[in-house]
């Protein structure tokens, strides 16, 4: 399997999608291995430790780029240690202190189908699997009001998701059935200060079918913080016993003019405490035994309730 890229991007422009690798100096080093995997990215535990720390938290965002392999073989990006058979789990943290903590970007390749000889793709059959990049027990921290900026009209992010999922021939296409962004265990928590519009996850790709599972995602106490900021269009995004704390966004006005259209979020097992607003994007919000402390207002998605929620 393919590794991403790590190396940091300019914060600006964060509002647009991936256009792939910019290469600037990195603060704090490159989370990159030595010895006989020198030079390539280290997103493990380890890795993330040696390029952030609370006392030393990065100034420019962390990239993780999705690479197109030589082969092909499938991309895979992980980022953060997986749970050990015994439960045991290594969280990695990313500390920040600029516009964006985690940009995720690059294109994510759907399966490509196995043929049989007439050409037609055989039933249950693949002859790539999907791309996929996966976060796992990450804790995200981004928090700008601890700096003294004269930049009033910063908009912090936590995680910006920029990826593009094509098909075979790179054209654009529907989410996948199948997840090909995980978020396990994953916590994000920015902190804009008295400044608006904080966002924990802003979703500015297309065709993207994320699935977070557990995790808390706090956009902090400021005016129009969003847990998830979605810019881009035709995603899914699924969280399954997870904790939402600010807005479900879908497209915005003033300093955040976007029209995405058909994106579903779905809540399962979940608690969401903020508004959802679909402003000038079309949005389904499907809540499935979760509750929801908000409202939605004259924006208001497509919303549906089921098992008691």
């Amino acid at each position: 399997a393919g590794t991403g890229t790590a190396q940091p991007v300019p914060a600006k422009p964060q509002d647009g999608k991936d256009k792939g690798n910019v290469d600037t100096a990195q603060n704090s080093g490159d989370a990159v291995q030595k010895g006989d995997n020198a030079g390539k990215p280290d997103y493990s535990a380890v890795g993330l430790k040696s390029v952030s720390g609370k006392d030393k938290p990065l100034t420019e965002p962390l990239a993780v780029t999705v690479p197109l392999p030589a082969d092909n073989s499938p991309a895979v990006v992980t980022v953060g240690d997986a749970t050990s058979i015994g439960g045991k789990v290594s969280p990695s943290d990313i500390w920040a202190q600029s516009e964006t903590a985690l940009n995720i970007g690059g294109k994510l390749r759907m399966a490509e189908p196995e043929l049989d000889k007439d050409g037609q793709p055989v039933a249950s059959k693949v002859a790539r699997e999907a791309d996929k990049v996966i976060l796992q027990n990450v804790n995200i921290h981004n928090l700008m009001d601890r700096v003294n900026t004269l930049v009033s009209d910063m908009k912090v992010v936590g995680i910006n998701i920029g990826t593009q999922t094509t098909a075979g021939t790179g054209t654009s296409v529907d989410a996948p059935k199948n997840a090909n962004i995980i978020l396990d265990n994953v916590n994000v928590t920015v902190d804009n200060g008295n400044s608006p519009g904080a966002t924990a996850i802003k979703l500015a790709g297309d065709s993207n079918h994320i699935q977070a599972k557990g995790g808390v995602i706090d956009a902090g106490e400021g005016y129009s913080a969003n847990a998830l900021n979605i810019t881009g269009s035709n995603n899914i995004v699924d969280f399954s016993g997870s904790t939402l704390k600010g807005d479900i966004k879908s497209g915005g006005y003033y300093y955040d003019i976007t029209s995405p259209e058909n994106n579903t979020v779905n809540l399962k097992a979940s608690n969401l405490t903020g508004n959802a607003i679909a402003t000038t994007g079309a949005l389904k919000l499907a809540l499935d035994g979760s509750a929801w402390t908000g409202g939605s207002g004259w924006n208001s998605p497509d919303v549906s309730l089921s098992n008691n929620s």
